[in-house]
């Protein structure tokens, strides 16, 4: 997909880079975001608001197959990866890596790295949430200093399953902290998607692929 802005610039939906026009070369600023459902964002957080549906969009089906059409906007394929498995991909300013989803399921945490950068990436199962976020958590609101926070999967923590080895304090998907010495901290954001490997590998041909 592309966007295409007021001045003719055109932009990558996915990385955010212009690609064409006035702006070739910038890039949007990401807004930190997780794939998720109504029903744990309302719960987590119950003063959230929603677009309102206007009449006019309809939802539809997704397709059952990929098109050929599709097929063949694609460029030649990276065959490190299956054309169409899901990746999560993370980009942390100058690096790019991709960990197949199945494995972050699978794990439930991943401490890993992006280029020379620490980072964990949590895998929520009811709502088939990936997020990554730097291992270092600071409070939003209060100037009291970074704490460094180990990560490991609670399975009784309900939605709050990430407990830290330093505290005991309890996570959740978001980054946050809820319960514990840390609850209101916050963990630092890593840009992140959830998106077909095709797809990916397209936009950042040298990301490096989680387990090879």
């Amino acid at each position: 997909m592309v966007m295409k802005h007021k001045d003719g610039t055109l932009y990558s939906c996915l990385s955010g880079v212009a690609f064409d026009g006035p702006k070739k070369g910038a890039r949007l600023t990401p807004v930190p975001t997780v794939v998720s459902d109504w029903g744990f964002v309302l719960d987590r957080y119950p003063q959230a608001v929603a677009y309102h549906m206007f009449d006019k969009y309809k939802p539809v089906d997704l397709p059952e197959g990929v098109t050929e059409e599709s097929k063949k906007s694609r460029g030649p394929a990276d065959e490190r990866l299956a054309a169409d498995k899901p990746v999560f991909g993370v980009w942390d300013g100058g690096k790019a890596r991709a960990f197949p989803l199945d494995a972050v399921e699978k794990a439930g945490v991943l401490a890993d790295k992006v280029g020379d950068r620490d980072c964990v990436v949590l895998w929520y199962g009811p709502t088939k949430t990936a997020a990554a976020y730097v291992p270092v958590a600071a409070h939003p609101k209060q100037d009291v200093g970074r704490q460094k926070v180990t990560l490991s999967l609670d399975p009784k923590g309900g939605a709050a399953p990430f407990v830290d080895k330093e505290t005991g304090s309890h996570w959740d998907v978001t980054g946050r902290a809820v319960e514990g010495d840390l609850k209101g901290w916050e963990l630092e954001w890593l840009d992140g998607v959830q998106v077909k490997w095709f797809a990916w590998a397209a936009e950042y041909p040298d990301a490096t692929v989680y387990g090879q």
